[in-house]
């Protein structure tokens, strides 16, 4: 009985202890997801409208559901500086994935040049998703009746934003002439000007393209010229699946001298292309915990298998493959440069086009 009734005693002191540890792992197996109750900034530095912005409130609408815990999603617009000033907050945002920033090829293009505002380094941040777009460059009709004319055309006037833009590598690479080339536009002013008669070259993201200019071309009133292309995996370029009937810079070059393109100013052109290619790219910051980034690869793994997700992008941008996960192995390679295109880029810009660098 004695030892009977220590065994009882040992077992009652022992099973408080066991429903207490037991009780504290049901409570850890419950603990609330980490997005749970909170809201998941992407900051734009666009204005809306533009196919980034575009891209991040389609993502912004079918993300959140996919993520554990339902997180909200709010897309900030940061236009200012060109871009800059939502870049940069992006860049220096906490790695708590409560941010994560959008960005397009003009980004891409000052991440290679570095220019005294530059803080970020989107090679050093954590990629989760692009949606590949080029540019499409288009002009009024009557300029030239084919692509290839563009050689005898006159009174060209281009307006973008700066020289550090696809159609002046193009220029040079065909050897074309221009009247006048403006800068300074944003994406919505170069359309309106161009809509305006103040140039008569413009140029859009693809997506851009196809959900404004499209409109003018079946009306007659602009004509696409060439298009920038993208990447293959093996680093050609080739044209865009949702761009318009129009030879990329590469192809217009065949057509015109019968070889293909090569040299200082084809590999600028390459260069920009590749950050086409992850144009429209979603980052985190880096330092971000492998756990929180796991969980935006996982949830956009699922979202680009949503039906609903997918129609959305494919209405903005057909065929465009959506990248994400393991698709991004070569993504810093392809948008950091080869050092000495870069020293020519930069060298040729300031002489040319007085552009200032680091």
């Amino acid at each position: 009985m004695q030892k009977r009734s220590l065994i009882t005693c040992k077992l009652i002191f022992i099973m408080p202890i066991i429903f207490i540890l037991g009780s504290g792992l049901f409570s850890a197996a419950k603990a609330a997801p980490y997005f749970e109750g909170k809201a998941i900034t992407i900051i734009v530095p666009k204005s809306p409208g533009g196919g980034t912005d575009m891209v991040a409130r389609a993502v912004g609408r079918h993300l959140g559901k996919y993520i554990p815990g339902d997180p909200a999603i709010v897309i900030r617009n940061i236009p200012a500086s060109r871009g800059l000033v939502g870049t940069n907050l992006g860049w220096n945002s906490k790695p708590n994935g409560k941010t994560l920033l959008n960005v397009s090829a003009t980004e891409f293009g000052y991440n290679i040049f570095r220019n005294p505002a530059v803080e970020y380094r989107l090679h050093e941040m954590i990629p989760v998703f692009a949606s590949p777009t080029g540019n499409t460059y288009y002009a009024k009709p009557g300029l030239v009746k084919e692509p290839k004319d563009i050689m005898n055309a006159k009174g060209l006037i281009f307006g973008a934003g700066e020289p550090n833009d696809v159609f002046v590598w193009a220029k040079e690479l065909i050897g074309f002439k221009t009247e006048k080339m403006i800068w300074g536009y944003s994406g919505a002013e170069s359309r309106q000007a161009f809509l305006q008669g103040e140039i008569n070259v413009g140029r859009e993201s693809t997506i851009g393209y196809n959900g404004v200019i499209k409109s003018y071309v079946e009306k007659g009133e602009a004509m696409p010229l060439f298009q920038t292309g993208i990447l293959d995996d093996d680093g050609n370029i080739v044209r865009e699946p949702a761009g318009p009937d129009a030879p990329t810079v590469a192809e217009l070059y065949e057509q015109i001298y019968s070889k293909k393109p090569s040299g200082p100013y084809f590999e600028a052109y390459k260069l920009l292309a590749g950050g086409y290619t992850y144009a429209k790219c979603i980052l985190l910051p880096k330092n971000v915990s492998a756990d929180i980034v796991a969980i935006f690869r996982n949830s956009i793994a699922k979202m680009v298998k949503d039906p609903k997700f997918m129609k959305e992008m494919d209405s903005m941008n057909p065929g465009a493959p959506e990248l994400h996960g393991k698709n991004f192995a070569n993504f810093a390679k392809n948008v950091v440069g080869d050092t000495e295109v870069v020293q020519f880029m930069k060298k040729f810009l300031a002489e040319e086009y007085n552009m200032v660098f680091k």
